[in-house]
């Protein structure tokens, strides 16, 4: 009998050099095409929402908003599962815990591309697969990672941050206020290998100490909301911006008035009253239809269209009323000597320059435009009542906007809460080509100059008597107390009113506008009361936070 023996080892030896060859070939042919084709076969969810970041004073960017992993699961698309034997047994080189009858069970889903395997996974078994993700991807195994969002100064400029939550439209996690839904498409980079996130204007010491005090006047005089907003009238970079009632984004779910998560000061749309009277004033100036030293005679009403208009005190001045008395004092029939003087055409001609019935264009979401449309037809009594800020009603942000020409020689620059977008570690300005950064002129330098004397000279000697004149900076101010519309009657009601102050300084050179606005104060008081001291304090603050330059 022939010894079988070599013929045997031969056979065994190339049988191992075919296997070997094979072997070569498959991870040339696969592997290769991974490192060639990254982008087909990776799916890892690497990228996490960008960030949102604030400015301090000193250039650093402290994280607004950020998002961390908590959990990760294996995911089988099934799809790609051609031999589900085979699949399993690479699955159990790193998850030997997960039950074979269970897993082919839920993998014979032929048509389903997201089935999970196990959840919370271990940082250990994440290192694992990662160290194979190349073999594991191209037979339909990854691992999806999700992630928590973190708001690290709780309800700190929260209208303005906003907050991810699910949307039912779209059955995923979504930005759904303030800047997250805004700038939805940018912050939400999982696809992306780039780290993309948004850096603010907003400062956060300003914005906590501007909460705090539109906090206390709330509290104070028992209001239903307060809202205030900081600017640079040169740039319109919102500094801090606050409303309250407000809320903590990162308990959000837990919110019983869900009305909070709107944002009053680009949604809502109000009557600001006198605060209007400066730019009706200055209109007047830049059109020539007055001169600064014109008087008139002050009975304390007039009647217009056979509506009586009168002063807040029903009093009248008497001859010889300045305009400097009409902007001192709130005087409403001076805005009815001013309006004959000016005309319905040339009013209505500088207000539509201001565009009231469109959005400014900030960068927050769900923006409204003025409610104008009173304007429309010839009554001088509605030119007059817009005069002195009432039947026209308008946002927050579109009313510094108007106000931001009187301290930014004549100019409505547009306002904005993002100045930069960082991708990974470089800081990018963001640039739109449709916007004229520098901002419309609507007044004349001059002209502007001249209200902002009168301004000053209110703060300076007729607010609180002049006690809180400061010595060594400019202060340009006016407030407002302005009738509201009772929702159930749709008449003004008697019983509330809305408040209004804002400021500019130093009014030489103006770096900062103050807006403060309280909603359903009560009849009793004037916005001289309510707000004065808090504006006070607020451009205190500011001067002494940013060591602005005195020009005194």
């Amino acid at each position: 009998m022939r010894n079988k023996a070599p013929l045997r080892i031969f056979l065994v030896f190339y049988l191992g050099i075919g296997i070997l060859c094979i072997g070569l070939l498959y991870h040339r042919q696969i592997i290769n095409h991974i490192k060639s084709n990254p982008k087909v076969f990776f799916s890892n969810r690497s990228a996490l929402r960008g960030n949102i970041f604030f400015t301090n004073k000193f250039g650093q960017h402290p994280i607004a908003a950020s998002s961390v992993f908590v959990s990760s699961r294996l995911i089988v698309n099934s799809r790609r599962v051609t031999d589900i034997d085979e699949t399993y047994s690479i699955i159990q080189t790193i998850f030997p815990d997960i039950n074979e009858k269970n897993f082919i069970k839920k993998t014979q889903k032929a048509s389903d591309p997201y089935i999970v395997i196990k959840k919370n996974l271990t940082d250990k078994e994440i290192e694992k697969f990662e160290k194979l993700s190349d073999i594991y991807n191209t037979r339909g195994i990854h691992i999806e990672k999700s992630e928590k969002r973190q708001y690290p100064y709780h309800s700190r400029a929260a209208n303005v941050i906003g907050f991810v939550g699910y949307d039912e439209k779209t059955g995923s996690y979504n930005g759904r206020y303030g800047l997250e839904a805004y700038y939805q498409s940018d912050l939400e980079n999982n696809k992306s290998e780039e780290s993309i996130g948004i850096v603010t204007s907003i400062e956060p010491n300003v914005q906590d100490f501007l909460e705090k005090k539109i906090g206390k006047i709330k509290t104070d005089w028992e209001s239903d909301l307060v809202g205030g907003i900081i600017m640079d009238p040169n740039t319109g970079k919102i500094v801090a911006s606050a409303v309250v009632p407000t809320f903590d984004p990162n308990l959000f779910e837990k919110e019983e008035n869900i009305s909070v998560y709107k944002n009053p000061i680009v949604e809502n749309v109000y009557e600001f009253g006198s605060i209007m009277k400066p730019i009706t004033v200055a209109i007047g100036i830049d059109s020539n239809s007055v001169e600064i030293d014109d008087t008139y005679d002050d009975k304390g009403f007039e009647f217009v269209d056979g509506r009586r208009i009168s002063n807040f005190d029903e009093e009248g001045r008497g001859p010889n009323t300045s305009i400097q008395t009409i902007l001192s004092d709130s005087l409403n029939t001076g805005i009815v000597f001013l309006l004959e003087k000016i005309g319905n055409k040339i009013f209505s001609g500088y207000l539509d320059a201001f565009a009231l019935e469109d959005p400014t264009g900030i960068d927050l979401p769900r923006e409204n435009g003025g409610l104008v449309g009173n304007l429309r037809n010839s009554r001088r009594v509605e030119f007059v009542t817009a005069g002195y800020g009432q039947g026209i009603a308008i946002t927050p942000i579109s009313m510094i906007r108007i106000l931001s020409t009187l301290a930014n020689d004549g100019v409505a620059a547009t306002p904005s809460v993002v100045s930069h977008q960082k991708k990974n570690n470089e800081f990018y300005e963001i640039v739109e080509e449709n916007i004229n950064k520098r901002g419309k002129r609507i007044f004349k330098k001059e002209t502007v100059d001249e209200v902002t004397k009168m301004l000053v000279k209110s703060y300076d000697e007729v607010l609180y008597s002049g006690r809180l004149k400061n010595p060594r900076y400019q202060i340009a101010v006016k407030t407002g107390t302005a009738l509201m519309v009772d929702p159930n009657t749709r008449k003004y009601s008697k019983d509330k009113f809305l408040h209004s102050f804002f400021g500019y300084f130093p009014a030489s050179k103006p770096e900062y506008i103050v807006l403060l606005f309280s909603v359903g104060v009560d009849s009793d008081y004037f916005a001289s009361e309510t707000l004065t001291v808090p504006f006070s304090e607020i451009s205190e603050y500011i001067i002494d936070y940013y060591d602005l330059l005195p020009d005194r």
